[in-house]
């Protein structure tokens, strides 16, 4: 038989030998409970979000990927890919009905390369980079010439261009889609001098039993060339005796001068370069 969702008034004539008796009973139907949960959105890899259930008085939630618990009215959610549940309530007549909420999964904002160090000529163009995944990415650049930072109007790509009129730092704020929240990138600056890198020395992998090369292309009035190496992470500068030309070969290094790092410095000091890492690997005998 069909349910009806109006009453519906039903005849009953019952019949004894030539008497007969009738009757009218009424059957009013219950109506379907109205069970709501509304959609969310929650960060990857973060706390989850809370659902709530209305509606009924009791409540099963499908699948149970992600969920705290199945049975009750609010279940913490945090799956790791977006998932549609379904729900199904049940009200104190024991009427069933069900819904769906879509729980949206967003990848946060992760920072896989900072934006790094210029050394440059005045008037020169000079680009600053931002790598970075998340899911609706965004990006704002800002500058601090010395009274903080703030947002540097309409730059709002992975990649800043900047003309050197003066010395300051740059750093870009990443956004990703709510809840995730932004990320800001560490600070570069642009040092303004009368020489500057076009290149910079790269990173170095070699065995025992080769050389390493490190070089530099640079422009403006470079009159010295001064490579010079750090065994603690920058602190600490030393300079390599004799090399004194904008490439450096390095050889009859060992396993110990892993983690040293090199860089060039030009015009006593007027401008440094990246330093580049270098890593020897002992050859077999």
């Amino acid at each position: 038989y069909s349910k009806g969702t109006t009453p519906n008034t039903y005849t009953v004539t019952s019949t004894l030998g030539s008497c007969s008796s009738t009757t009218m009973v009424t059957v009013t139907p219950n109506a379907l409970p109205t069970i709501a949960v509304s959609d969310a959105a929650i960060c990857n890899g973060g706390a989850g979000t809370t659902l709530t259930a209305t509606g009924g008085t009791s409540y099963v939630w499908s699948p149970a990927t992600g969920l705290s618990a199945t049975n009750v009215d609010n279940p913490t959610a945090n799956p790791t890919a977006t998932t549609t549940y379904t729900i199904t309530g049940t009200d104190a007549n024991g009427c069933v009905n069900t819904t769906t909420a879509l729980v949206t999964v967003n990848n946060p904002v992760v920072i896989t390369g900072q934006p790094s160090n210029v050394i440059a000529l005045l008037s020169s163009s000079n680009d600053f980079t931002v790598t970075a995944t998340a899911t609706g990415i965004t990006y704002q650049w800002q500058v601090d010439t010395g009274s903080g930072f703030g947002d540097i109007s309409g730059e709002t790509n992975a990649t800043l261009t900047v003309t050197a009129t003066v010395n300051a730092s740059y750093r870009c704020v990443v956004s990703g889609t709510s809840p995730c929240t932004s990320v800001t990138s560490d600070a570069a600056t642009l040092t303004i001098s009368s020489v500057s890198f076009l290149t910079q020395p790269e990173p170095q992998t070699i065995c025992s039993n080769a050389t390493a090369t490190f070089s530099v292309t640079t422009d403006g009035a470079v009159s010295s060339y001064q490579w010079q190496y750090s065994t603690d992470s920058g602190s600490n500068w030393f300079d390599l005796s004799g090399e004194n030309t904008d490439t450096l070969v390095l050889g009859g290094q060992t396993s110990a001068s892993t983690g040293y790092l090199i860089r060039c410095s030009l015009n006593a000091g007027a401008a440094n370069s990246n330093a580049a890492l270098l890593t020897v690997y002992d050859a077999v005998a």
